[in-house]
């Protein structure tokens, strides 16, 4: 006979109330945990999506501005360069798993930004296409939050993204 007792409720490995919800991962942790995990991506997506509408918002405000005029000392070409490669890592981030990464994050929120520095009809169209997005947002959300300002706005919207996106999205190669 054993001088450990395995009883129901004993410290001596038993299967007693404590060591269930450890072992069979039944316990309220564990399934909160789990809900957390699989919610994970739709947060992902939700900070992309939040960070696709503050572009345009970021575009026509001086961080816009700073890009184009940073972009605008480069030859012609590199502004384009750098839109076609943000557009395509993006594309391939979000392709590689089906949940945007960090990367994905970056390139989409500064995307309209170096739009904008583009030459010819591209980056007129561009600018177009973000100040139409800029406006239908600036009206609703502007109502919501009591501001109409873009810089507000844009600040607050890219904040929010980019904290969910701390939270829900791997860093490249992670």
């Amino acid at each position: 006979m054993s001088a450990v007792s395995t009883g129901p409720g004993s410290l001596g490995g038993g299967a007693g109330p404590m060591r269930m919800g450890a072992r069979g991962g039944g316990g309220p942790l564990a399934k909160a945990k789990q809900i957390s995990a699989q919610a994970v991506p739709y947060l992902a997506w939700a900070s992309w999506i939040l960070a696709f509408a503050s572009s345009p918002l970021l575009a026509a405000t001086f961080i816009g501005g700073l890009v184009d005029n940073i972009l605008g000392l480069l030859p012609a070409w590199v502004p384009l360069l750098a839109l076609v490669i943000m557009v395509v890592r993006a594309a391939r981030d979000i392709l590689l798993d089906g949940v945007p990464n960090m990367e994905a994050f970056w390139f989409t929120l500064l995307v309209c930004s170096v739009a904008r520095s583009v030459d010819g009809r591209f980056g007129d169209r561009v600018e177009t296409w973000a100040n139409t997005v800029l406006g239908y947002i600036r009206g609703p959300l502007g109502a919501e939050l009591g501001t109409g300002s873009g810089i507000a706005l844009a600040l607050c919207g890219a904040a929010a993204a980019f904290l969910v996106a701390q939270r829900t999205m791997k860093p490249k190669g992670g």
